[in-house]
């Protein structure tokens, strides 16, 4: 038998109709989500309303939480040096004695800001002068505070003083939290002067030194 044609059912097969098709997910009936809320007891509707609510609210939270912008990071806390001060406060109780060259003068160091400040080490730029602090250093500054200190002088050797303006100033060596730093201070008002005096006084014996220290801070020589 040859050709093509539609194929005729066999005695085993049974012919469907399109309502006899099988459908999957067809509607069986159940009942709809609104019929079933309808249903629920009130107070359990608003349970899961109140769930649903504290749900939403969490999520936005964590949302509003995860997309604001990050807190500014703080400001480093000052240098040692900015925040630090020295003021003359005049000669001390020791006047300049010839014997011993030792003199004391007194100061003030005062902390404006920042964390506490620590006074390592005072000293004259010269070698040829050392200088001791009392209370001994080292010794801390409270931010807003002030400590009186004084600083015992000992000319060394008298023709190693040096004749520059360098005298004016102190070395200091400060540490805070953020940094160790070494920094020279300019003290004026009349601390040139003393300063001048008492090392002519000390080292009396050697007019070299009054001679190379007079013209520049103004003072004659004796």
């Amino acid at each position: 038998m040859s050709g093509i044609g539609p194929v005729e059912p066999g005695e085993s097969t049974t012919m469907r109709g399109p309502a006899d098709v099988d459908v999957i997910g067809r509607a069986t009936g159940a009942p709809r989500l609104s019929d079933r809320w309808a249903a629920l007891p009130r107070g359990r509707r608003r349970a899961v309303v109140s769930v649903a609510g504290a749900t939403a609210l969490a999520a936005l939270a964590g949302y509003a939480v995860a997309t604001r912008p990050a807190p500014p990071e703080p400001l480093p806390p000052p240098w040692p040096a900015q925040a630090t001060s020295f003021e003359y406060n005049g000669p001390g109780w020791d006047t300049p004695d010839r014997a011993t060259r030792t003199f004391t003068f007194r100061f003030t160091v005062s902390v404006t800001a920042g964390p506490p400040v620590t006074v390592r080490d005072i000293r004259l730029s010269s070698e040829s002068v050392t200088t001791v602090a009392m209370p001994a250093t080292p010794f801390t500054v409270e931010a807003g505070s002030e400590v009186r200190i004084v600083l015992r002088f000992h000319v060394r050797d008298c023709r190693g003083v040096p004749r520059e303006v360098v005298l004016a100033f102190l070395d200091v060596t400060l540490r805070n939290t953020r940094a160790i730093q070494q920094q020279s201070y300019i003290i004026g008002g009349d601390y040139p002067g003393d300063l001048f005096t008492a090392l002519r006084t000390s080292c009396e014996n050697s007019s070299q030194v009054a001679q190379k220290h007079a013209p520049e801070l103004g003072i004659l020589s004796m």
